[in-house]
């Protein structure tokens, strides 16, 4: 069994950059000689007395590996056509493999992956491939060198592909979901999505009468600015003559008023219209006949379903 003419000692720190590109060249000139064996480099610095050195594994015959040390960073070549990075602690830590191959057959989904591995416990040894990002060809065709990016995790029970950056340019989300922070981050640029948030609204009287809605539900859905939201509102009985207000928006309007569609209106004045009130976070009602706002009193046992879009302040 072929093996390297001879070890090689990084010693000196300072010139592990130098000794590892020459250890590379004889290295790589001995590579037709060792067939399908394993390759395996360290770099450690001297201190402590410690060093690094190539050789071959003599316990299982497998592998060059940096046997004379543990708990030094590795990185080799494997039969597999694998460049692996890691630790030589026994168990290791984490590994990170480099797959493929040039000599790869064209088809589509082929090409190289990097796979990060890990432990699944505190002692246990790595049992795990955590997650991946491979460079994959679109297509099988000859000649043809589209390609895209797929990125895998582990969900708890198997590798899946979640995600792939597209040969056009697009993002394809295989899970089907984009999850944006609870907080909004949010930008001036006209050209970025920052916000994406679905919810439930309560609507209050905003009037200053203290009214208790007999029923106040609401939803919404807001994507970037934009807030699309429904309710259904049925006012008391009250005698109260003060302007009707509906409070309880989930955003402030940004700017102007916005008129906003009203599904259906059981009883009340006829005609009546709402708007989301302009830098505020309240529905306005409006008679339609008169444009003055109705009283509490003229919306007694009122129904009234709100639909409508408006943009938020961020």
């Amino acid at each position: 069994m072929p093996v390297l003419s001879k070890p090689y000692v990084i010693t000196d720190a300072g010139r592990q950059s130098e000794d590892i590109d020459r250890m590379f060249d004889d290295v790589y000139t001995e590579m037709a000689e060792l067939e399908r064996e394993h390759l395996a480099l360290a770099a450690r610095p001297s201190g402590g007395g410690a060093s690094s050195s190539l050789g071959r594994d003599q316990g299982d015959g497998e592998e060059f590996v940096w046997w004379p040390l543990k708990e030094a960073n590795v990185a080799y070549i494997n039969v597999g056509n694998r460049f692996i990075v890691g630790q030589t602690i026994e168990p290791p830590d984490a590994t990170y493999f480099l797959t493929g191959s040039s000599i790869q057959a064209v088809a589509a989904n082929v090409g190289p992956q990097i796979s990060f591995q890990g432990r699944t416990n505190d002692t246990g040894p790595v049992t795990s491939t955590h997650c991946t990002i491979a460079g994959r060809k679109t297509n099988g065709t000859q000649g043809n060198s589209k390609a895209f990016l797929s990125f895998s995790t582990d969900n708890g029970t198997v590798l899946t592909e979640e995600m792939r950056l597209l040969d056009t340019g697009a993002l394809s989300l295989l899970a089907g979901k984009l999850t944006f922070p609870a907080a909004q981050s949010a930008s001036t640029d006209a050209n970025t999505l920052d916000d994406y948030e679905e919810g439930a609204w309560t609507p209050n009287d905003a009037s200053g009468a203290s009214l208790a809605f007999s029923t106040a539900v609401g939803a919404y859905v807001k994507v970037g600015r934009s807030v699309l939201i429904s309710a259904q509102i049925t006012y008391p009985a009250t005698a109260d003559g003060t302007a009707a207000l509906i409070g309880g928006l989930p955003f402030t309007n940004s700017g102007g008023n916005i008129g906003l569609p009203l599904g259906y209106e059981g009883g009340g004045p006829a005609e009546l219209l709402l708007y989301a009130v302009g830098s505020a976070a309240t529905i306005q009602p409006v008679i339609a006949v008169t444009a003055a706002s109705p009283t509490n009193a003229q919306m007694t046992l009122i129904t009234i379903v709100i639909g409508g879009v408006f943009n938020a302040s961020a």
